[in-house]
């Protein structure tokens, strides 16, 4: 029954492929605006209403693939490989969301609002600027960008895994914070904290395998270098200090 299954899934896939992709990057839109909504309209903590999301994403994904490896056709396959020139086409294509994400923080209204709500959502929201729609749409946009990554990842994996990325979100926060964004908000830009984050943590898993490490420990590496930029964060921003307080 369950090579049934997967047969059926596969030659879905084989049909429509371009019809698949545009209705993943549908889904994860719509997923990310149930996120923006629990957020914006219910005032729920944004990392716990995502972190919950999150689980309950991937229990459907579990059910709709019934846990198993559904690979995907030879057509789509091939895609994974693709390249222009000596370049890889997935390298170009986050080049070019990277300097599209850039450049919408850094230069629209938009991007200037969604700066002041990480400096003080409080003061934005006093000052006029539409912080509840400015959540939303920014929840939406993530939607729309983990479409883009998934896609991207199963191809270049071969097949449909309901496991596939698990784990990948803390990667991405190790780079995020390593690059100088605050996660407090209010600090950094994207194209010059993103990429440079990414370089140095992809050095410090290299490093690791040179030097013989176990996969294990990557996690437990990637957990201290999180806490060490947090740190370091928090001292630059002067939320903690380092002299010891002495009784009087």
């Amino acid at each position: 029954m369950h090579q049934l299954s997967t047969g059926r899934r596969s030659r879905q896939f084989s049909d429509q492929p371009s019809t698949t992709d545009d209705q993943i990057a549908v889904a994860d839109t719509h997923l990310g605006a149930v996120n923006g909504a629990i957020v914006s309209v219910l005032k729920v903590n944004s990392l716990i209403a995502t972190l919950g999301t999150m689980i309950a994403y991937r229990g459907i994904a579990l059910s709709l693939t019934d846990a198993l490896l559904v690979p995907l056709p030879e057509p789509i396959r091939v895609l994974g490989n693709a390249r222009l020139g000596p370049i890889p086409t997935d390298i170009l294509i986050m080049v070019v969301i990277l300097v599209g994400v850039h450049l919408l923080h850094a230069k629209t209204a938009f991007g200037r609002q969604l700066v002041a709500m990480g400096n003080d959502i409080a003061i934005a929201r006093k000052v006029g600027l539409p912080v509840d729609r400015a959540g939303f749409l920014s929840f939406v946009l993530a939607g729309v960008l983990a479409s883009v990554g998934g896609i991207l990842t199963t191809v270049q994996n071969g097949a449909v895994s309901p496991w596939l990325g698990s784990g990948v979100e803390f990667t991405a926060l190790a780079a995020v914070v390593v690059g100088g964004i605050s996660l407090l908000g209010g600090r950094g830009t994207i194209l010059f904290s993103i990429i440079p984050g990414a370089f140095i943590f992809e050095m410090i898993r290299n490093g690791l395998t040179h030097l013989g490490a176990t996969p294990y420990s990557y996690r437990l590496v990637g957990g201290a270098v999180i806490f060490a930029a947090m740190y370091a964060d928090a001292l630059k921003s002067g939320r903690v200090s380092l002299r010891w307080r002495t009784a009087p």
